[in-house]
């Protein structure tokens, strides 16, 4: 069973399922980097202030139905039309890093490897307040975000500031592209 279809079964259980999609490419260098973008003041879906305000997230990160379906709706909102529509099912890795908290609540991460070219497609949603590659060894000094302390008054400027579930998964990306991809 992949990773896709456990997590379409664990969601009819009705437990509060999520996931991202970790966006990998190679710089004009040929150094791997992973695509974060930082939210923006104002969540224009839900028409009211964003929550963790200037955080960085992984490029594509929302609740779902179906998995395929969900991490296609997301990267869609999250990074365009153009982007979503170069993406195929077949390029997108499920990654068996599968966190449950202590609410139910349990989150699968997927990543895919694109060339730089398809980033330049890239359109970001209007709550989003820019993206940005970065390396492993900038990963590694993000700072993880207090659920409490950051969630109404946003993040401190210096630094980047990043869920650690997050934080965790990039990593595990880096590693996976290192063993299977490079």
């Amino acid at each position: 069973m992949t990773s896709i279809e456990k997590a379409n079964k664990i969601n009819k259980k009705k437990l509060k399922v999520s996931l991202s999609l970790l966006i990998f490419t190679k710089d004009i260098d040929g150094q791997t980097k992973a695509l974060i973008q930082q939210r923006g003041p104002w969540d224009y879906e839900k028409d009211q202030p964003q929550t963790y305000v200037g955080a960085w997230q992984t490029s594509v990160h929302g609740k779902l139905e179906n998995i395929w379906e969900g991490l296609a709706r997301e990267t869609r909102e999250e990074l365009g039309d153009d982007f979503a529509s170069q993406l195929n099912e077949s390029e997108v890795i499920a990654m068996e890093h599968e966190e449950p908290t202590e609410d139910s609540r349990r989150v699968f991460h997927h990543l895919t490897f694109v060339p730089l070219e398809k980033i330049k497609s890239i359109k970001l949603h209007s709550s989003s307040s820019g993206f940005k590659m970065v390396t492993e060894e900038e990963v590694k000094k993000f700072r993880p975000i207090d659920i409490i302390l950051h969630r109404d008054s946003g993040v401190p400027k210096d630094g980047i500031w990043m869920f650690d579930d997050e934080i965790s998964s990039l990593l595990d990306g880096f590693e996976f592209i290192q063993k299977n991809i490079s």
